[in-house]
């Protein structure tokens, strides 16, 4: 039997999932006094792959709560709490689409779990999304 070099066998994640190369967006607030959004419009057959925070937006790290069900949990990928750190104020984030697959609803978080960051004013994060195809 012929031997397999590692290099054949690894898939990059354009290998596993194609994106429309249309780009849509979707709104949420994190409120003044809160770190949490509300949950966003339905995801389904779209994926994260980028976000902008307004010229509000107070510094922080940048979590997410989602799930396939409204019920959305902590996120995490790999068994380590998905994070974004240091976003600044109007700034455009590109995050890894494939984490955010299984997610049809989603929250998003100044902070992170352990340590939400309540932000001081009502802040605007544009979502970006790409269809999957």
């Amino acid at each position: 039997m012929p031997q397999t070099s590692l290099t054949n066998v690894v898939a990059s994640h354009a290998d596993i999932i194609a994106l429309s190369s249309d780009i849509t967006t979707v709104t949420v607030t994190v409120a003044n006094g809160a770190s949490l959004s509300g949950v966003t419009a339905d995801l389904a057959g779209n994926a994260l792959v980028g976000f902008k925070c307004d010229a509000a937006w107070d510094t922080n790290i940048v979590s997410f709560q989602g799930d396939y069900t409204a019920t959305v949990l902590n996120l995490y990928s790999e068994g380590v709490e998905y994070v974004i750190p240091g976003v600044i104020a109007s700034t455009y984030q590109a995050v890894d689409p494939v984490v955010f697959l299984a997610c049809r609803y989603l929250k998003v978080r100044s902070g992170n779990a352990a340590v939400p960051a309540v932000q001081g004013g009502d802040s605007i994060i544009t979502l970006y999304l790409r269809a999957i195809q």
